[in-house]
């Protein structure tokens, strides 16, 4: 084996003139190189046959790869390195170069003689070459670098003349941007060739890594892939590229700016590349640049050219940074900065033509039934009355209702100016207004369609009359006018069953829309089993139909769905799907659903952290014009805040929810949870009178949580007399369609009303059948809110812990560490059922300051705060301890050993009091809750 050696000077001369050593160095390896040890191999294992030819456009690193190879791979024999250049495609030049090269590296020539003249060269002359080189015992490389000479189908002939007789004994490795005239297709046959070519030569993620790493860059992974996806690999453009991205703050910026039309990049590609081409080819190469994608019949559209395809294949083999597309016969693609590169100089060369060139595509598109493509095009082209047509009658009105404004097909319609007209233009006009909220803008716009479809009888109307109907339902929603959504929807069904005869694809689009939106609707009205159905059937037609977009809304309004009925489990599946669509496809279709639905989930679980995180991930989600969304924000912010003691701010967060005079205040339904909720810190707080008449004020008062509420709040004023019938807890606990969390609620009133009126009996099995209701979806929150007196059984009947244990918050999910009592070396605390609220570090001193008989003046005096902040805390002590006087949080805090250094037992100075609350004595029993 060998190893290259310089080539010495050579004196001699061509048929045209002095021979160059300059034509004969091996270029060094760059500074800079990256090794790709996959590319070094497959040369070496190429010169083991005829022909190695790396193939590819300029920029791709050809020389520099083999360069490389014959700097660090050994070798079968002599090498001759050959630079190629102007000139060289005249045979008598090639072939001088060739003999005199081969005998300066060592191989003997003697008596083959030299080309006489530049133009040809006679076939003795090669028939002597392929002797001499035949006969030698070890085979010569020959490699030829910038070969595009050999395109000359004598000189390309010559060679192959000359490789076929040499017995294998000369090895040629071809560095060209264009395919030579050997047979190739007999080399493939044969074996004799190894190829490696554009793709080959791409920068991998890796590779591409380390490129700008010895640049001076680190880039994140996800930066260098998008990198990777804007330049396919390109080498010189990756280098380009690092040269751009030097000195910028905004990697990731900086990369999106990084086009075909940066100066360097057009520069380069000027003058390597596109003023490389016949003018012919150069006007083609512009022409087509307005498509992404080149097929039979699109050429000659765009070039008037019936040898298009010809042209293409042509063009391809010349690596014009065009590749064909794989499975796809005849179809073609541009690199993409070559492809921004051919646009941007269209646009400065010749402006006249790009309106025209996209016409051109647009109607043959739409001719070949290819109409979101069409859509596209007629809109660069300033044909908006065609652009919309095209987008009605493909029944892709839909994209405009489910993405974002700037969603790509609504980007398209940015321009839309206020002269166009058209059925389909103001509707595309009234789309756009629903999706950015702007109401009455979309209601003139459909006026205006309606008159158009009323006057017209030229063409069959069905896919506008669909289309209104479809954004119609969404103004429903908008507007929360329930009825007429669902009245448009039914018309868009019935459209769509019976008249629409629209493709596979479309027709389970527009099914998923129309299911979805039915359960938002739904939703809106507070049919949550409805709602949960429609939603069901649009996650399954979207899945169908390959439509993440519709997916992604079906599954997060679901996920809220299924939280708001109290199905944690399915709504965290259903979540998770959700967000497993979002990480792939970057969408943020139905986000604000799902992160309501989570903060719901985990504060039903009691949750407080995770509650904190999923809210703020709500709050940036939402906005104004969403008012279920708002007021289940409202509503998590209210249990949070109540969960750590802090009840005037848990009234205040629901008191900030739009009220009836607003345009953004929340359903009845929910208004009616809102207000139950308002009330049920109205009796914690105390205050059970203001809650029932904070409940008479409801719109809709007998609704299942403010009546469940209610019958919480008369039996804190003491009216609890066996005489009155109270509201059916047990029914409504037994009824599915309500949600769980009420239903569980009720069982816990109904716990409470049982223990007031000293029935310990009925008060257990009511909490165990609550219990038992909760139990498979850890519903932990009702019990954490419920009355002191439930609160004490859970906490004094001891086989309730045992059974079901997952009332027990688990770690890393509960309070914060700083609201979270310190753990009682002794031991004693852990007796303490984890169903009563820990204690805050100010609770637990304020709660010092109790035991040592302290007045709240006093209190408030030694801890630097004011008397209502003591008020406050002790409220909240009182509750989580289950007491109803101050005394008696005293006595229970002994029993748990949460005062420092007495663990258990009764202090002296604390006089025990009965557990059981009087029957009739409203003096009690108005601090049930407290």
């Amino acid at each position: 084996m060998h190893q290259t050696t310089d080539p010495t000077t050579v004196s001699a001369r061509t048929p045209a003139g002095p021979l160059l050593s300059t034509r004969f160095a091996v270029p060094s390896p760059a500074r800079d190189l990256v090794v790709r040890d996959r590319l070094l191999d497959g040369v070496s294992a190429g010169v083991e046959g005829l022909l190695t030819l790396v193939s590819a456009p300029a920029g791709s690193g050809k020389t520099v790869l083999l360069a490389a190879w014959l700097a660090s791979r050994a070798v079968p024999g002599p090498v001759l390195w050959m630079t190629m250049d102007d000139g060289d495609e005249r045979p008598g030049v090639f072939w001088a170069y060739v003999i005199e090269g081969l005998a300066r590296t060592g191989v003997d020539l003697a008596g083959a003689g030299a080309p006489e003249r530049p133009d040809t060269v006679a076939r003795p002359l090669l028939d002597r070459l392929a002797v001499r080189i035949a006969a030698r015992t070890e085979p010569v490389v020959l490699v030829l670098d910038d070969g595009d000479c050999l395109v000359d189908r004598t000189l390309g002939g010559d060679l192959g003349y000359l490789l076929r007789h040499c017995d294998g004994r000369l090895r040629v490795v071809l560095a060209t941007r264009t395919d030579p005239t050997l047979p190739l297709h007999r080399y493939r046959l044969e074996g004799a060739v190894t190829e490696i070519r554009a793709t080959d030569l791409a920068f991998t993620l890796d590779e591409t890594s380390e490129l700008l790493h010895r640049s001076g860059l680190d880039l994140a992974a996800p930066e260098v892939e998008a990198l990777v996806d804007r330049t396919d690999g390109w080498p010189a453009g990756l280098k380009f590229a690092a040269m751009s991205l030097a000195g910028r703050a905004d990697t990731g910026l900086a990369i999106r700016e990084f086009t075909g039309d940066d100066g360097d990049v057009a520069a380069y590609l000027v003058s390597e590349v596109l003023d490389a081409q016949p003018s012919p080819l150069r006007d083609v190469l512009l022409r087509t640049s307005v498509v992404d994608q080149l097929e039979p019949g699109l050429l000659e559209a765009l070039t008037g050219d019936p040898a298009g395809g010809r042209t293409l294949e042509f063009m391809a083999h010349g690596n014009s940074f065009i590749q064909p597309v794989s499975g796809h016969h005849g179809f073609y693609r541009y690199q993409p900065l070559f492809r921004e590169f051919l646009r941007a100089q269209l646009r400065f060369e010749r402006p006249d033509l790009v309106p025209g060139l996209h016409g051109l595509a647009a109607d043959w598109f739409a001719r070949n039934d290819r109409r979101p493509e069409a859509v596209g095009h007629a809109a660069a082209a300033g044909l908006w009355s065609d652009a919309a047509r095209y987008l009605v009658d493909d029944l892709g009105i839909d994209a405009l209702l489910t993405g974002p404004t700037d969603a790509p097909v609504a980007a398209l319609f940015a321009a839309l100016p206020d002269d166009a007209e058209g059925a389909e233009v103001d509707l595309v006009r009234a789309a756009l207004a629903i999706t950015a909220g702007e109401v009455d803008r979309c209601r003139a716009s459909l006026v205006r369609v309606r008159a158009a479809l009323d006057a017209t009888r030229t063409r069959p109307a069905y896919a506008c009359r669909l289309s209104v109907a479809l954004i119609e339902a969404r103004l429903g929603h908008r507007t929360s006018d329930v009825t007429a959504g669902l009245e448009a929807i039914d018309t868009a069904e019935h459209l769509l069953r019976s008249v629409v005869p629209p493709t596979v694809a479309a027709r389970s689009a527009i099914g998923a829309l129309l299911a979805g939106s039915r359960g938002e609707l739904l939703l809106l009205r507070g049919d949550l089993g409805s709602a949960r159905t429609s939603l069901a059937v649009a996650v399954d037609t979207a899945d169908a139909a390959g439509r993440e977009d519709l997916l992604a809304d079906a599954l997060g309004a679901g996920s809220l769905v299924a939280a708001l009925s109290g199905r944690l489990r399915q709504a965290t599946e259903l979540a998770e799907r959700a967000d497993s669509i979002a990480r792939r496809s970057g969408s943020t279709a139905g986000a604000g659903n799902t992160a309501a639905a989570r903060a719901w989930i985990r504060m039903e679980e009691y949750a407080l952290d995770a509650t904190r995180d999923h809210a703020m991930d709500v709050e940036v989600a939402v906005s104004p014009d969403e008012p279920i969304l708002v007021g289940v924000l409202a509503l998590v912010r209210a249990r949070l805040l109540r969960a750590t003691g802090d009840l005037a701010g848990a009234r205040a967060a629901l008191l900030a929810v739009p009220d009836a005079s607003s345009g953004a205040a929340p359903p009845a339904w929910l208004a009616a949870w809102l207000g139950a909720a308002d009330a049920a810190l109205l009796v914690a707080d105390g205050h059970p009178d203001a809650a029932v008449d904070a409940i008479a004020e409801l719109a809709e008062p007998e609704l299942p949580e403010p009546a469940v509420i209610l019958e919480l709040a008369r039996i804190a004023q003491g009216e609890v007399d066996s005489a009155r019938a109270p509201v059916a807890l047990a029914a409504l606990a037994q009824d599915e369609t309500k949600p769980l969390d009420t239903r569980v609620t009720a069982l816990i009133v109904q716990a409470t009303r049982a223990a007031c009126l000293g029935d310990p009996g009925r008060a257990r099995a009511a909490l165990e059948r609550s219990l038992r209701l909760a139990s498979p979806e850890l519903l932990r929150r009702p019990f954490k809110e419920a009355s002191p007196a439930v609160r004490r059984m859970l906490r004094t009947t001891g086989h309730l812990a045992a059974q079901y244990p997952w009332l027990d918050v688990p770690p890393g999910i509960g309070p914060r560490s700083d609201e979270t009592a310190r753990p009682d070396p002794s031991g004693a605390a852990a007796r303490v059922v984890d169903l009563i609220e820990p204690l805050t570090r100010k609770e637990q001193e304020v709660l010092g300051h109790l035991a040592d008989l302290l007045g709240t003046d006093e209190i408030a005096s030694a801890m630097f705060v004011s008397v209502n902040t003591v008020r406050t805390h002790v409220r909240s002590i009182l509750r989580k301890l289950g007491a109803a006087r101050r005394n008696e949080a005293i006595r229970r805090a002994w029993e748990l050993g949460l005062l420092p250094g007495h663990a258990g037992g009764t202090p002296p100075d604390h006089p025990t009091q009965s557990d059981r609350p009087k029957p009739l004595d409203r003096a009690v029993h108005s601090k049930i809750a407290r």
